[in-house]
């Protein structure tokens, strides 16, 4: 509800100021409406950091157009209003609308927490690194309208003078509010612990992202600005905090960004021992499950040659019961052949007796 409401002022405020300048501004009213209807859906505790990072995008780029817009055709240095001291004020009210935006990623960042973490009570390194990435990014936010409305002002001696430095200002301004569009992290490392990828690094990339366009396209092109400012237009700007926030922003950045390549190292690290660890684990698997069959493999031909071995004892016992059934069948053959001589050879003596017998007994008589 917040960001909807500082949403909707946010955009009804630009729109009523910069329509008195140009009236092609309405042409971007369709596009803020997709947004509305995105911030109007964006409800849900659970896919709070998915939505809230689509809705911070849709957001950067219409504010990014809205500023090139206003910087480099609402704002033309051959218009002025009638009264000079409302022109001073529309330009003091968009500059405050804009910072409205601070506001708003503030708030999508803090309702993303419901998605990122556990809960709100335990302290992790993710959660410090998202509490720095949100205060980086919404002082630089800051620092970029606070030069556009320096620009702004300065807009009719700026181009007496020195032309490319308006073309140059409104480049950066647009071009680095622009890429922080992409400074919204929407996967932990906390909520997805079985999952070992980069991507989980999502807080860190992000983190270095931001840092990096801090570095490069805010810090330092700003604070060369500024100083030229201060050397050649000391009286219409005086001097400007923000400077320091300039100079002293990169080493703090550095050491951030070195920190993040220090988090990548560790997470690649671990990357590689479980996927080592997994890999070894495959293969005493694999071992363990060839050394399993062998063993099986070995058990069933063990038992398959002593059932072959059974199976031929077995048959050897048959064929010498039959070999000796055999053999006592021949023998008792034998035997009887045997006999049956022994008694033909009894009965042909007998028979060679009686006769001698019968003579005998004739003589006798």
């Amino acid at each position: 509800l917040l960001n909807l409401v500082l949403f909707l002022v946010q955009q009804l405020g630009l729109y009523y100021i910069l329509f008195e300048y140009n009236k092609l501004i309405l042409l971007l009213c369709l596009f803020d409406i997709y947004i509305f209807i995105h911030f109007f859906f964006n409800n849900s505790q659970s896919f709070s950091a998915v939505k809230g990072g689509k809705c911070w995008v849709l957001y950067v780029y219409s504010i990014s157009i809205k500023v090139i817009f206003m910087y480099f055709f609402a704002f033309n240095d051959d218009f002025f209003l009638a009264d000079m001291t409302r022109d001073y004020y529309n330009k003091c009210v968009i500059f405050l609308l804009l910072n409205l935006s601070t506001l708003i990623y503030t708030a999508l960042s803090v309702k993303s927490y419901k998605q990122l973490y556990e809960d709100d009570i335990t302290i992790s390194n993710e959660k410090l690194f998202h509490n720095d990435l949100i205060l980086h990014v919404v002082i630089d936010l800051f620092d970029m309208f606070e030069l556009l409305f320096t620009l702004v002002k300065m807009s009719y001696i700026i181009k007496n003078t020195n032309f490319w430095i308006k073309i140059m200002g409104g480049v950066l301004i647009s071009f680095s509010l622009y890429l922080n569009a992409y400074s919204f992290p929407i996967i932990s490392i906390i909520r997805e612990k079985n999952n070992k990828n980069l991507d989980l690094g999502d807080i860190y990339f992000c983190k270095k992202h931001a840092a990096m366009i801090g570095i490069i396209l805010v810090d330092i092109p700003f604070m060369i600005l500024r100083f030229y400012f201060l050397a050649f237009f000391f009286s219409n700007v005086h001097f400007q905090p923000l400077l320091i926030k300039n100079i002293c922003f990169i080493p703090i950045k550095c050491k951030a960004i070195k920190n993040c390549n220090f988090i990548f190292e560790q997470l690649r690290k671990n990357i590689d021992h479980s996927n080592k660890h997994t890999k070894n684990k495959y293969t005493n698997s694999q071992q363990t499950c060839t050394y399993d069959t062998y063993m099986n493999s070995a058990q069933q031909q063990k038992k398959s040659s002593l059932i072959y071995n059974t199976n031929t004892f077995l048959s050897l016992s048959v064929a010498l019961r039959n070999s000796v059934d055999i053999r006592s069948i021949s023998s008792i053959g034998n035997e009887i052949n045997k006999m049956g001589k022994m008694g033909d050879n009894q009965m042909e003596k007998k028979g060679d007796s009686q006769p001698e017998k019968t003579g005998d007994s004739q003589r006798d008589k």
